[in-house]
């Protein structure tokens, strides 16, 4: 409902008609938003939109198939006409008066649900959500963005130097391999990504002893951090008593189906599953140690000070919604 609201507000449906009509549309749309059909239509329209994504959607030529699948379902009239039957069954009438107002209104609804699905679809690699996700949550800024970009260099290049340091044995060097798969220097790589802006002040930093790491490998870190801000919030620190934070951020990271499904992308074609959950582990507990406890040590520096600063080198982790 709240691309509908943003129509009301648009700016260009508010200037002359046919513009006004479809703000029209959209304030009586939301007179009737507890209508069974609303949900009813936007999971239809929401599950049209989830069979344009395309499963590798890094290449030139996956983002090219996808987004004529786009095209075509934004002329497409039987999508077009559907939406015709969602306002008639709301008890909208739709007149003569209204000219082109519906399909302005439809084009907008559409293309608003793409872009949001798209941005989830590159950050998380998975459009399919639970119904209690709240998308909102799940976006990350730009800034946090390269931030976890940084992040998600360390973790392999920590853990390629803890297998180095080991004695030589066939599992570690098993495990050297796999990190390596997650290092971008290592694989080859298409002129076009759609993360690829991710990439822009890791690469302005490095001067040559960063680890690159893959799109695939960068998705599963967001999906950590995300699954992760269940547990670190405000809420849950205030009403902390002394439980091993460790603890209950690996169960949580254990038990979630999002983590779950990018790390058995990731590891899907490696045969030795005990190698596997080490790393996972691994990456777990490198992932705590630098991002929970940034955000800790951010939050008892704002309490010690009673002021919204944090402390400069902790900030980063200190996120605006993580402070509601």
């Amino acid at each position: 409902m709240k691309i509908v609201s943003d129509a009301t507000s648009d700016p260009f449906f508010n200037m002359v008609p046919p513009g006004t009509h479809a703000a029209e549309i959209a304030h009586e749309i939301l007179v009737h938003k507890h209508h069974k059909h609303i949900d009813m239509y936007a999971k239809k329209l929401n599950t049209g939109l989830v069979n344009i994504f395309e499963e590798n959607n890094r290449t030139s030529s996956s983002i090219s198939t996808m987004m004529n699948k786009y095209h075509l379902a934004t002329v497409s009239p039987h999508i077009n006409s559907s939406f015709i039957d969602f306002l008639t069954g709301l008890g909208i009438p739709i007149s003569a008066k209204y000219g082109i107002g519906p399909s302005l209104l439809f084009q907008f609804i559409l293309r608003n649900s793409f872009r949001e699905l798209l941005m989830l679809h590159n950050q998380l690699g998975i459009v399919e959500l639970k119904d209690s996700f709240d998308l909102s949550k799940l976006k990350l800024t730009s800034v946090e963005e390269k931030i976890l970009r940084y992040v998600a260099g360390y973790i392999p290049y920590s853990i390629r130097n803890h297998f180095r340091r080991v004695k030589s044995t066939p599992e570690s060097i098993l495990a050297l391999k796999i990190v390596d798969m997650w290092n971008r220097a290592g694989v080859e790589r298409e002129s076009l990504s759609l993360l690829e802006y991710t990439n822009e002040w890791v690469e302005k930093v490095n001067r040559g002893g960063l680890f690159l790491v893959t799109d695939n490998f960068y998705r599963l870190i967001v999906r950590i951090e995300i699954t992760a801000r269940t547990v670190l919030n405000t809420q849950f620190l205030s009403q902390y008593a002394g439980e091993d934070m460790q603890v209950i951020i690996l169960e949580k990271l254990k038990c979630d189906p999002v983590v779950s499904f990018g790390w058995n992308s990731l590891t899907r074609d490696i045969e030795n599953k005990n190698l596997c959950d080490c790393l996972k582990l691994l990456i777990f507990k490198k992932w705590i140690a630098i991002r929970a406890y940034s955000f800790v040590r951010a939050w008892v520096d704002k309490v010690k000070h009673n002021s919204s600063k944090a402390d400069a080198k902790a900030q980063p982790s200190l996120r605006k919604v993580l402070g509601k």
